[in-house]
């Protein structure tokens, strides 16, 4: 029996120099993807992702330096009573680019934090839909990720060290559809099953930070705040550490060409076959910064079946 024909695509094939370890294969083989929410604080609470997701300042929040010189500047807040928090505003639907979150169940959410004082209450530093999902400090003072699935369970996952005062911490939260993952400082420390979606509580406008839907608010500061309608990888996270402030979405562009011995680029493949039923297609040339031309010719055709597409034809 004959085998049947596979017509398969590859794009931007790269031979590395160096080992890579299966998770960092995978941050590259499954990227970010756009954010759908970057505050950097740069002056205000501006979304800096592209998407229109700004925040309003409240008057016991400032915009100050960086004393610990890993970021530009931070908010800080007094917790005041109702002009302590950021209150954000969303787009609309977390796939379109917004904070509702509502029916998904891959999201992560994260950022730098230090508290004022741990006193032995709950501490929110990141609501988004009225407890739809979020981050605080609970009672205990550990880090707590958390949202309401679709049945009106409360999902956690709860830190088991315990968060000191004027302390910075790099905190996120991920769903990946199977589980609610807590990583402090770039490691896991909780791993808590997920049994559905997040409520469906479409058209909430409650959308903060340094506050909960009821008003109580956090002192402290933070910086980097970072919101993705995506799961993202263990070494996507760890790549977040304490001196490491480029986004990791932005960096994995940049270092996958640089680490790359060879980069080959293929021209655009088109719909039609020569006589002999083999593709016409251009040739494959290495990008790469190598100075040498590790050029490559397809398989299974010929010089003479190589053809230039017209723009715009795949």
């Amino acid at each position: 029996a004959s085998l049947p024909n596979i017509h398969m695509q590859i794009a931007h094939p790269c031979i590395f120099q160096t080992s890579r370890t299966v998770e960092q294969l995978l941050a590259i083989a499954r990227p970010v993807g756009a954010m759908n929410a970057l505050y950097r604080f740069n002056g205000n609470a501006n979304d800096a992702s592209g998407t229109p997701n700004n925040g309003s300042l409240g008057s016991g929040v400032t915009i100050q330096a960086d004393t610990t010189g890993t970021l530009d500047q931070v908010a800080v807040s007094d917790g005041s009573s109702v002009n302590g928090k950021i209150t954000l505003t969303s787009s609309g639907a977390s796939s379109a680019g917004g904070l509702d979150f509502s029916g998904q169940s891959v999201w992560s959410i994260g950022g730098r934090f230090y508290l004022d004082a741990v006193a032995g209450t709950t501490q929110t530093l990141i609501d988004l839909g009225g407890l739809e999902i979020g981050l605080r400090v609970n009672a205990s003072n550990q880090f707590e990720g958390y949202f309401y699935d679709d049945a009106g369970a409360q999902v956690l996952a709860t830190s088991g060290n315990v968060a000191s005062a004027s302390t910075w911490y790099d905190v996120f939260v991920v769903a990946d559809g199977d589980e609610l993952i807590l990583y402090v400082d770039g490691s896991g420390v909780a791993y808590t099953p997920m049994l559905g979606r997040i409520a469906d509580t479409t058209g909430s406008s409650a959308y903060r930070l340094f506050a909960d839907s009821a008003g109580n608010e956090t002192a402290g500061r933070m910086g980097l705040i970072e919101v993705h309608n995506t799961a993202l990888t263990p070494w996507q996270v760890k790549q977040k550490s304490q001196n490491d402030i480029i986004p990791v979405d932005m960096r994995e562009a940049a270092d996958y060409a640089a680490q790359c011995s060879l980069l080959y680029n293929f021209s655009r493949q088109t719909d039609s076959f020569d006589s002999a039923g083999s593709p016409l297609v251009n040739d494959i040339t290495d990008s790469s910064r190598s100075a040498s031309a590790n050029n490559g010719t397809p398989i299974g055709t010929s010089t003479a079946n190589k053809t230039a597409d017209a723009p715009g034809t795949r």
